[in-house]
């Protein structure tokens, strides 16, 4: 009998597939699983770091979401550094300033040689900030009310880190409707693979990390450079 070896591929390829999906599955069920056992009602001290470069038309409503949190005023600071901007990035920022309990705000007008602009103003803002807990937010970012207590949940449950995944917005624009299907697939691996306590990759609009996390790895010290 004469094994069709197209046959055999086929069947093998198949079988890696449903193993493929299986351990995505079987990861998202582990991810799930874990939560934040707040120990306290401690709200923490947290340092929202804000790097904009040009964000006129999304600032205002990423500030608003801010001021809309359900976390004390007086338990976070804000540090927006606005890379080089030449539109009015900064006039809208400034009108929102009073409105904080604790707001600065950085204009950067040069940029180091050999240096990512984001980076450099990341960096930036952090050598003003105050306390143990950073949370990054991109500045074309909204977040939900209850943004900021969560991750104030996590950091109580000693997570080192912690990355919120962007909502699926319904009107956005047809590119980003066609990378959809694979953001969605490559956010399912990365939840599976830290599911599996394996974690090699996350990305998202808003991260959290702890003081003595940044440090541990040297902050941005490797790659400063990479755009």
């Amino acid at each position: 009998m004469t094994i069709n070896p197209i046959i055999v591929l086929s069947l093998l390829s198949f079988a890696l597939y449903i193993y493929f999906l299986s351990w995505i599955w079987r990861g998202l069920n582990k991810e799930q699983r874990k939560s934040a056992s707040s120990i306290s009602h401690e709200q923490l001290p947290l340092t929202i770091i804000i790097a904009a470069h040009n964000e006129g038309n999304d600032i205002e409503q990423s500030l608003q979401s801010l001021l809309e949190q359900n976390y004390p005023a007086e338990k976070f600071e804000v540090i927006l550094a606005a890379d080089r901007c030449s539109d009015n990035t900064v006039p809208i920022v400034r009108q929102f300033m009073d409105s904080f309990k604790n707001f600065n705000l950085i204009e950067i007008n040069e940029v180091p040689a050999a240096y990512s602009p984001k980076k450099y103003a990341i960096e930036s803002a952090l050598e003003m900030a105050k306390n143990q807990y950073y949370v990054f937010m991109d500045a074309d970012c909204t977040i939900p009310p209850k943004c900021l207590e969560t991750f104030n949940k996590y950091f109580q449950s000693k997570y080192q880190a912690v990355v919120s995944i962007p909502k699926i917005r319904s009107t956005s624009s047809l590119l980003y409707r066609y990378l959809l299907p694979e953001r969605l697939a490559t956010w399912g691996i990365c939840a599976s693979a830290i599911g599996f306590s394996k974690p090699f990759l996350a990305f998202g609009g808003v991260w959290g990390y702890t003081r003595q996390a940044y440090d541990t790895v040297g902050g941005m010290s490797d790659i400063s450079h990479i755009l």
